[in-house]
């Protein structure tokens, strides 16, 4: 008999800074950003199980793990201390109430309301300072928005920086040196949403 497991470790520092802009006139009062910054560092050993030997194609140097076919499959393989580098951000505004209309009580002060132009946006990405290559990975992208007060859009997108060789296999050269984009889009979902009610209840 024989047992797996794993480990790891780590740690995440995060802030959070407001930005407003005010406008003396228009239907617009106020605008606020918020940001919210984050940083952290991961750690995972190496608890690797695999077995080295004649088990390739034609006894072939090869490898295999004895609890990859497992219910829980193998440990995770190699050593990584990742730095973990996001941001989030959103955007609402303080606008001018219509005539006759019962005022917001979010906005918490009579005849406005508060609109959210951008409920959420997202980024998030790495570097493993311990691998020899290919240390950055993907770059994703989140995003989430009401279109007038009905529709919900909600995006989700990741961005390679790292270019492709002809077998689609990533390459140690950035993209931007292959093709001048800053990186190569592997992913994207966009997806909307509405809700219907009756006036009556």
């Amino acid at each position: 008999f024989r047992r797996a497991g794993e480990w790891g470790a780590g740690a995440t520092l995060t802030s959070k800074l407001y930005g407003m802009y005010s406008f003396r006139r228009g239907a617009i009062k106020a605008i606020r950003h918020t940001i919210t910054p984050s940083v952290g560092f991961a750690y995972r050993p190496d608890n690797s199980t695999r077995i080295e030997g004649p088990f390739g194609a034609n006894g072939a140097l090869g490898s295999y793990s004895p609890f990859q076919i497992g219910i829980y499959g193998e440990p995770s393989v190699g050593e990584s201390g990742s730095l973990n580098l996001g941001v989030i951000q959103n955007l609402e505004a303080k606008v001018r109430e219509r005539r006759n209309a019962p005022a917001d009580s979010a906005a918490k002060e009579p005849g406005f309301r508060k609109v959210k132009l951008i409920d959420f946006l997202g980024i998030n990405t790495s570097y493993d300072m311990l691998k020899d290559s290919l240390r950055w990975s993907s770059i994703s992208v989140a995003a989430r928005t009401t279109l007038a007060n009905v529709i919900t859009v909600n995006v989700n997108s990741a961005w390679d920086p790292y270019a492709v060789d002809l077998e689609g296999n990533r390459i140690n050269r950035s993209e931007r040196s292959v093709s001048g984009a800053l990186a190569r889009m592997t992913y994207t979902n966009v997806a909307l949403g509405a809700e219907l009610k009756s006036k009556r209840y």
